[in-house]
């Protein structure tokens, strides 16, 4: 079995291996993106790309002739996995209905209003071939794995906002299914399907699994890549090198989507060296000495790493500019400062939990139990957890990047385990025996309250399209509509409204009220436009007035209109 396994593995490298070698780089750059700008940059990236297929066809001939070692030590002991069951109904079936719950909540107002990172998504990658898709990194707003599953939805479906938000919606719900799989490596069945559920009814997770963003597939990648590294590094599987490719395949597929998921592979990678560490010093002390465990845990860090370079490769000569550069012009804005993060990230989360902000204050409180709850049951599974989150924070502070919510979203699953975990922890505390059905009961009840926030996520991200058909109604013959900031993008790159005139100073704002009888300015994200544009923004506030806003359920974008007579 072992000769002819090694046979298969030699037989996909050589193919793997062959194409490496054969591939001419400016044919196939040619053939990704014509002879336009990107060819030099594409061709690079082609010839980092052969060089990778030819390591990684050498990597899978030693997969498959490298054994880990025969004595198998595990590098952390999980808590027992008990397998309670669910009175009157199989598991399977509450899962499939919490899931079937979770694709109806989200198919709801699928079409409604984009916002603008979805219309930057249609316009600039959606609207590609798949080898420019593959072959593009103009801007952070790419997201490559989902522009391509998009890309995928509309040659199926045509191009809409549902098409466009489609894989979103699929991803959210597999995402589910990650956390009741990952729970039960850590808590029982019944704790996890109560974690699914509380997701499934999830304001916010409803509303990124209509957000038209890598980040439900981000969620769902990071958890089944944390859940094989546990089953690794724990001795779990017979078969190690299923799980280091999956493990590697589950994390290069999240830093494909977002490159954020890179610093969930620094968290795992810390996690190994202090226990490889710990180890090491164990075996010196006569303790047992397999290192199985942690050279199939290491190789698939290190596989997960290549396999990121290998998806990238064709845009890595792109990457600079679009990921380091920084706007002078919005260094004014709140949204590099950390406090302002904090801030906004407890408002976000106070407005779709249950009781608002004295919801969130419990929620805290209870996450604490459950950390601490974790942490006793396994603390290299705690900072698998919690550990990603820390390194992205920090990098985006050191880099001062804008410090986007949106960027920790991926670690929902995560906080709502250790959030009931801590109701469990708390109520067994206070009630031994009757603790679980206590707990039980309580989060049944969130969840019922949590159901009722979820039409806050329904309707329009960003409603430009109301606010122009708006302005069209009211304005006269000799009217004039303008567009400033970001609205400028949404109203002529999706809407097409050639009528809207772009301004981005003062005096094509004047020359445009000279000769009309009046001006009707639309523009949203006001902190955005107060930075790029301080005099513009001024003109606005001293010389017109706000005459409609169109609110959308993304927090800071509603549209603003306004006029001057």
């Amino acid at each position: 079995m072992r000769a002819s396994s090694g046979r298969a593995w030699t037989a996909v490298a050589l193919i793997v291996g062959a194409v490496g070698v054969f591939i001419g780089p400016r044919w196939v750059a040619q053939r990704l993106v014509g002879d336009g700008g990107l060819l030099d940059e594409v061709t690079a990236g082609v010839w980092i790309f052969k060089v990778l297929l030819v390591l990684h066809a050498a990597a899978l001939v030693a997969l498959g002739r490298w054994g880990y070692g025969t004595h198998v030590e595990p590098l952390i002991r999980l808590p027992e996995r008990t397998h309670e069951s669910v009175r009157g109904i199989p598991v399977p079936v509450l899962l499939a209905g919490a899931l079937l719950l979770a694709l109806g909540l989200r198919i709801v107002d699928l079409g409604s209003g984009l916002w603008h990172d979805e219309i930057a998504t249609l316009v600039e990658f959606g609207r590609l071939s798949t080898g420019r898709i593959i072959s593009t990194y103009t801007s952070q707003n790419q997201h490559p794995l989902y522009s391509l599953l998009a890309s995928g939805c509309f040659a199926l479906f045509g191009e809409s906002a549902g098409a466009l938000r489609l894989p979103a919606v699929l991803l959210g719900v597999a995402s589910l299914g990650a956390v009741y799989t990952f729970g039960t490596m850590l808590v029982t069945r019944r704790e996890s399907l109560i974690a699914t559920l509380l997701l499934a009814v999830s304001y916010h997770h409803v509303w990124f699994s209509q957000n038209a963003r890598g980040y439900t597939g981000l969620m769902l990648f990071t958890l089944v890549g944390t859940t094989l590294y546990l089953r690794l590094l724990a001795g779990q599987g017979r078969n190690r090198h299923i799980l280091v490719i999956g493990y590697a395949a589950s994390m290069a597929l999240a830093v494909y989507t977002h490159l954020t998921a890179a610093f969930a592979v620094m968290a795992h990678f810390i996690v190994w060296a202090v226990l490889a560490k710990r180890r090491r010093a164990a075996r010196e002390a006569g303790g047992p000495a397999g290192d199985a465990v942690v050279r199939a845990s290491f190789a698939a860090l290190v596989l997960a790493g290549t396999l990121s370079l290998q998806l990238y490769a064709l845009v890595l000569p792109q990457l600079r500019e679009p990921l380091f550069a920084v706007a002078p012009e919005l260094g004014d804005t709140p949204w590099r400062n950390p406090l302002w993060l904090v801030a906004e990230t407890m408002r976000g989360v106070a407005y779709g939990v249950p009781g608002g902000w004295f919801g969130l204050g419990a929620g805290i409180v209870v996450a604490l139990a459950g950390m601490l709850s974790f942490t006793r049951r396994s603390g290299p599974a705690t900072a698998l957890m919690v550990l990603p989150g820390v390194l992205i924070a920090t990098a985006l502070v050191a880099l001062n990047h804008n410090l986007w919510p949106r960027f920790f979203f991926f670690a929902a699953g995560f906080a709502v385990l250790i959030t009931v975990r801590g109701v469990f922890a708390l109520a067994a505390s206070v009630r031994p025996r009757s603790g679980p059905a206590i707990a039980t009961v309580l989060l049944l009840l969130v969840a019922t309250a949590s159901a009722t926030t979820v039409a806050r996520a329904w309707g329009p991200k960003q409603d430009y399209a109301a606010a122009l058909a708006w302005v069209e109604r009211e304005r006269g013959p000799a009217d004039t509509i303008a567009a400033a900031g970001l609205a400028t993008y949404a109203l002529k790159n999706w809407l097409q409204a050639t009528a809207v005139v772009g301004v981005e100073h003062v005096a094509g704002l004047e020359r445009l009220e000279a000769d009309a009888a009046r001006t009707f300015l639309i523009y949203s994200f006001p902190d955005h436009l107060r930075a790029a544009s301080p005099p513009l923004w001024r003109h606005l506030r001293t010389e017109y007035q706000r005459v409609a806003e169109f609110p959308g359920t993304l927090g800071g974008g509603t549209v603003f209109v306004m006029s001057k007579p």
